[in-house]
């Protein structure tokens, strides 16, 4: 019985730790991509289609009852 678990927990261990083993040069942080993004040119319809209107899915109502008392600014920190 002792052999069985001195083989499982090595196994365990060698399968938890090759996680760490792919390191940065395998699995890339790509969180600044946008940065250097390149606009593209607008899309154009074969000939002989037509574009459809957005049609937005749910419709927000009106808010009605208390207006709001102070305006929300949205800049970001430091701009």
């Amino acid at each position: 019985m002792s052999y069985f678990k001195t083989i499982t927990t090595t196994l365990l261990l060698i399968s938890i730790s090759g996680c760490s083993a792919y390191g940065t040069h395998m699995i890339q942080h790509r969180g600044q991509d946008y940065l250097s993004a390149k606009t593209a040119p607008p899309l154009t319809l074969p000939a002989g289609t037509q574009a459809s209107g957005i049609k937005p899915r749910f419709a927000v109502p009106p808010q009605r009852g208390v207006a709001p008392t102070h305006t929300l600014d949205l800049t970001p920190p430091g701009l």
